[in-house]
């Protein structure tokens, strides 16, 4: 069924009073995310085949974060000292005696320690799960914010004119 210009217009007045919430209370996203998506590829303005950053795609379920704990081993040197006998000498009246002489010894210890440690790490949405954010709609495998569909209102009205349609519903 191809819509007329009049219910295309009431298409993009749906679109854009969705930003703003001043023409409806409620708007029906999955009706519009069906008429966007079944858009064929030759229909989709150049704008909107551009790559797009994907950090507007959302999960339908909650993913847990797991804490994962990880091991390591660090390794750390202490430097030690210590007086050790390294000799003798004549000391005393005349040289009679002998005297035991003391060198200060130094050297390194390795060490070696094993740390417990925790790791948070993001899952992944399963797989089927992924949705757009709020306010996003697919359009050709990207999510697009909704005013920069507004802002091609314009281009998508010509594309209509032309005889290319938004179809509504599945």
């Amino acid at each position: 069924m191809k819509l007329t210009l009049v219910s295309l217009v009431t298409v993009f007045a749906l679109i854009a009073s969705i930003e703003s919430n001043s023409l409806f209370k409620s708007v029906d996203y999955d009706q519009l995310q069906n008429a966007l998506s079944s858009l064929s590829s030759d229909q989709i303005p150049d704008f909107f085949k551009q790559p797009r950053d994907n950090s507007n795609w959302c999960c339908k379920v909650d993913v847990p974060i797991l804490t994962l704990e990880k091991t390591r081993v660090i390794s750390y040197q202490i430097t030690n000292s210590q007086k050790v006998k390294c000799g003798s000498s004549s000391c005393g009246f005349l040289g009679l005696f002998k005297c035991t002489k003391y060198c200060t010894q130094y050297w390194t210890e390795t060490r070696y320690l094993t740390e417990h440690y925790p790791v948070t790490q993001q899952q992944a949405c399963p797989t089927g799960q992924e949705i757009c954010c709020q306010d996003y709609f697919f359009i050709m495998d990207h999510c697009f914010h909704i005013t920069e569909v507004q802002q091609n209102l314009e281009l998508l009205t010509a594309l209509n004119n032309q005889g290319i349609v938004l179809p509504i519903g599945k």
